[in-house]
């Protein structure tokens, strides 16, 4: 990630960095060897069956939006990271998926999420009352989640 926001001259703050996630994915299309779907919404069985075919997953979403006039949603507090594995567990007749992200932070909140549950306050352990909270915490990065599947 480092090598990637060095090669888009991201924008690096005193309090976060940016790039625009378009760019990056076109940059690992053309200069970094690597085939990569454009920006999509993010879906539970593209990721799983992505990363069944040993593919990673480039992932990016914000924490906040505000609107602009009465339509227009501005997103902010974006942040990109890599999803690069997952775990399944069995749970009422059906499955329960984390995913493993790779935050980018030096180790910081990396590890294994809920599946389309990004809380990098709480760190990637859940517990069974969060499972069944019906999507209601108010983890970090829960819009405008999109995802480019990323291979050789």
């Amino acid at each position: 990630m480092r090598y990637l926001a060095i090669s888009l001259d991201a924008d690096y703050g005193s309090q976060s960095t940016g790039a625009e996630s378009n760019d990056a994915v076109k940059w690992m299309r053309s200069w970094g060897g690597l085939s990569t779907t454009n920006l999509e919404n993010y879906n539970t069985d593209k990721v799983i069956n992505a990363l069944l075919s040993g593919k990673s997953i480039y992932m990016r979403a914000n924490a906040r939006y505000y609107h602009v006039g009465f339509v227009i949603r501005k997103y902010v507090d974006g942040h990109a990271w890599v999803i690069d594995g997952f775990e399944k567990y069995p749970h009422n007749r059906s499955y329960i998926y984390y995913v493993h992200c790779n935050m980018g932070w030096d180790g910081d909140a990396d590890g294994y999420y809920l599946n389309d549950v990004f809380t990098t306050d709480a760190g990637p352990e859940f517990i069974e009352e969060e499972i069944n909270d019906g999507g209601t915490s108010s983890y970090n990065f829960r819009y405008k989640k999109e995802i480019s599947i990323v291979g050789r």
